[in-house]
């Protein structure tokens, strides 16, 4: 049987209910989808991908459409791609402005929500494309896990994520929410920020520049940390964890190699430490779920029932060694497998057979996004970054210390912690309608504009939309009454206590 090419759509829409009818009606094996995540991403993955056809949603409060338009008609790479784009069907000037821009094609929100495959398929048929597709540079290819075959075979939809390809889904995103919840799933997170520091002054030179103490650590102790700017803003947020030779970083979320470039910076010449990248180097594995333990047992002979959430064990798996560190991914019992990625597909392989017996299911990042929600989980990128100070986010205690001493950000953390005056808050927040906001949304109290939303999903375990979000601090405590403006709408939400769950 012959078989084609998949043709790629790029999606550059952050609202999830419409990103999730585009997954849904091109769920083809015909079709692979790609998605932007950022305004340059747009451009980057135009670039990269070759896509058959772009996808905008002119009314997005993320990714400005406008802009977007006017660099993919800038570039004579990108000007013949088809566009295919949506707009309320009230605003006129939009759907002009989005004509006099090169459009393929634009259509109302409702007609795009009916017919999403029947429009794609026409504008690949209206306009196909002119120019020979483009080879992209080195530096901009997509990059895939060694267990990227793996996915595939599962059916797994896949998505970019700071220029990895990841899986999205395997077809059925509640079932492996449930498996979490229920029993186990696997999850591949090679794509995360991964750095190995060694040199005589690693723990002296880490010490000096991020905001936690890691000084009284012992090899196979871990601690969350972030860095901060001299503002106290977070650049970036990670685990580490202590070894005998080295220092491991991985971060909590998928922020591409912002913590390497930060922590390079100030990496001074004489200074006897080394930063090694490892994201293409080093593989990741989450296992999750009330199971997860008895897989890891059986898998990879190591018992982790009483290790302590962020601590580790070691083992030797494919010949390799790695660790096996108890973290907090999900609010199940979450064990991430850390290891050189030679021996990926043999911890993979050993973990799914050894899961098999509890109905193991292989978990993509929609799945995973609501997990870490419904457990109160915040993540560098959209919900910890430059925006926000550590004591806005609730991480006292947890990612930074007001007594070891000197640190970029340091007097603006203390300052806080000395006078209170915490501007606002990382708080929950459950909308009473099913409408999912987009990042940046914004919160309202009556006509005052008082925060925005980081990170929404529709909770499987609650049946409802939930969110986090960041408004001031007199309108943070739990049972608070505000709004969140979608598309000119307001949609009524209260401020819930985090977690939203909790395992029994």
């Amino acid at each position: 049987m012959n078989q084609t090419t998949p043709k790629i759509i790029l999606s550059a829409i952050t609202d999830l209910f419409f990103y999730t009818k585009v997954r849904d009606a091109l769920r083809q094996p015909e079709y692979q989808l790609t998605k932007a995540r950022t305004q340059q991403d747009i451009v980057d993955n135009a670039l990269s991908a070759s896509p058959v056809v772009i996808i905008l949603n002119m009314n997005d409060l993320t990714l400005d459409a406008f802009q977007a338009l006017e660099k993919l008609q800038a570039d004579p790479r990108l000007k013949d791609i088809p566009t295919l784009a949506f707009a309320n069907h009230e605003e006129v000037d939009t759907w002009n402005r989005a004509k006099a821009l090169g459009v393929t094609k634009v259509v109302s929100r409702n007609e795009f929500s009916a017919r999403t495959k029947d429009l794609v398929e026409e504008v690949i048929a209206a306009k196909p494309l002119q120019s020979p597709p483009i080879t992209p540079p080195t530096e901009k290819s997509v990059k895939r896990s060694r267990l990227h075959g793996q996915h595939a075979q599962l059916g797994a939809t896949f998505e970019e994520a700071t220029g990895w390809e990841i899986p999205a889904d395997y077809g059925d995103i509640a079932a492996e929410h449930r498996a979490v919840r229920q029993a186990v799933g696997i999850a591949d997170l090679s794509h995360r920020g991964k750095l190995r520091v060694t040199g005589e002054d690693r723990v002296k030179w880490l010490q000096s520049v991020i905001s936690n103490d890691i000084l009284p650590l012992q090899p196979g102790q871990g601690r969350y940390s972030s860095f901060l700017t001299h503002k106290g803003k977070m650049l970036t947020y990670f685990r580490l964890y202590m070894q005998t030779e080295s220092v491991m970083l991985e971060d909590v979320g998928e922020i591409g190699d912002t913590t390497f470039q930060a922590l390079r910076k100030f990496l001074l010449y004489g200074t006897k430490a080394k930063i090694e990248n490892c994201a293409e180097s080093w593989g990741l594995l989450l296992i999750s779920g009330p199971k997860a333990t008895h897989v890891v047992q059986s898998a990879f002979g190591i018992d982790v029932a009483d290790v302590k959430p962020i601590d580790f064990v070691t083992a030797q798996i494919g010949g390799h060694h790695a660790l096996i560190i108890r973290t907090e991914e999900t609010g199940e019992v979450d064990i991430e497998v850390l290891l050189p990625a030679e021996s990926l597909l043999t911890a993979w392989t050993s973990a799914m057979q050894a899961g098999a017996k509890f109905g193991i299911r292989a978990i993509g990042s929609q799945a995973r996004e609501a997990l870490r929600i419904e457990a109160g989980l915040p993540m560098a990128g959209p919900d910890l970054n430059e925006e926000i100070v550590p004591p806005e986010a609730n991480l006292e205690g947890k990612a930074f210390s007001l007594n070891k001493g000197c640190y970029p950000g340091q007097e603006v953390v203390a300052r806080m912690d000395t006078y209170g005056n915490v501007r606002r808050k990382l708080v929950g927040l459950i909308l009473h309608d099913s409408i999912v906001p987009a990042h940046g949304a914004k919160l309202y109290h009556g006509d005052r504009e008082v925060g925005w939303i980081s990170s929404a999903v529709r909770s499987p375990q609650l049946n409802k939309t939930i969110a986090f979000g960041f408004p001031l601090r007199d309108f943070s405590k739990p049972e608070t009454d505000l709004t969140v403006e979608v598309d000119g709408s307001r949609h009524p939400a209260t401020v819930h206590t985090l977690p939203f769950y909790t395992a029994p």
